[in-house]
């Protein structure tokens, strides 16, 4: 049916979409996160900042098509970090299921089944914090100090259980439940352990690049760091954000946690995360244009 929209209503109705999310982020922000101070920029560091969180959120979207191709789906990489970036703009809309639904939805016009299009978009998402939660666990010994310990054994606790849950007898299970209350087949493969963990680990480079970036961002506003410390900080506070749904995006969550366990001092850590929160807005809505772009090319050529 989309094909047979005009190029022009086409890239029309993907950027409306676009600017929708990002209207939701803007009010977010304004509303959920007080203003830091952002005098004094190192403009230098900053552009590491958009660097780090580019690259990092681009290793998150490439991840995807490893994902969907452990669940019996086709995502090439050239297709999966386009569709990444339109369909998790809605991640910053009231209501988690918004980023879910639009890029399950985007991969299935993509070619993959809808039973293959959630099962990679929700294994993927389970992954990408697994692993963010695998990194903390990782970094403990240089954040012993760490505060936040109910956050920090929140998380570990996640990891605890999600790795767990990663089993396939324990995905046979809850498959199972959901095609016996929809009625439905689930047209889906089942990884084995050992890939579902390697998804996992797979993720961590990810979050060494988007714990750059928050490194990179405290230190462009004056601040001295310890990158594991900033490090084990983001991984925890992603994965917190993540965890609290009714926020969307983990906004004011994420930051709140990030300033309780770096280690820096309250004011200077809760601009660093206002600063990367706004770099990573900025990432996300300028790769959500970009693959709203390319995709509407390739879908005329």
């Amino acid at each position: 049916m989309i094909g047979i929209i005009p190029k022009a209503g086409r890239l029309a109705l993907r950027l409306a979409f676009v600017a929708a999310g990002l209207a939701f982020v803007v009010r977010a922000v304004l509303q959920g996160i007080d203003d830091g101070s952002f005098g004094d920029l190192n403009v230098g560091w900053l552009a590491a900042t958009v660097l780090c969180a580019a690259a990092g959120m681009t290793v998150v979207a490439a991840r995807w098509s490893v994902a969907a191709s452990l669940v019996g789906g086709d995502l090439p990489v050239a297709k999966a970090i386009p569709l990444y970036f339109q369909g998790e703009i809605g991640k910053y809309i009231p209501g988690s299921v918004w980023a879910v639904l639009g890029r399950s939805e985007l991969a299935r016009r993509a070619g993959l089944s809808r039973s293959a299009a959630y099962a990679s978009v929700m294994g993927s998402l389970a992954a990408l914090y697994l692993g963010a939660a695998l990194t903390a666990a990782l970094l403990l010994p240089v954040a012993a100090g760490a505060r936040g310990t109910t956050a920090v054994v929140g998380v570990l606790a996640f990891l605890v259980v999600g790795i767990g849950g990663l089993h396939p007898a324990v995905v046979r299970r809850v498959v199972g439940l959901g095609e016996r209350l929809t009625r439905k087949t689930f047209d889906v493969a089942i990884p084995s352990w050992r890939d579902a963990i390697g998804v996992v680990v797979g993720y961590i480079p990810a979050w060494i690049l988007i714990g750059a970036a928050h490194a990179s961002a405290a230190v462009a506003l004056g601040s001295s760091v310890s990158y594991p410390q900033v490090l084990f900080a983001t991984a925890v506070s992603w994965s917190v954000g993540f965890l609290a749904i009714p926020a969307p995006g983990g906004i004011g969550v994420r930051e709140s946690v990030f300033v309780l366990v770096s280690g820096l001092p309250g004011s200077k850590a809760a601009a660093a995360a206002l600063l990367a929160r706004v770099v990573f807005i900025a990432v996300d809505g300028l790769g959500a244009l970009i693959g709203a772009l390319w995709m509407t090319r390739r879908s005329d050529d």
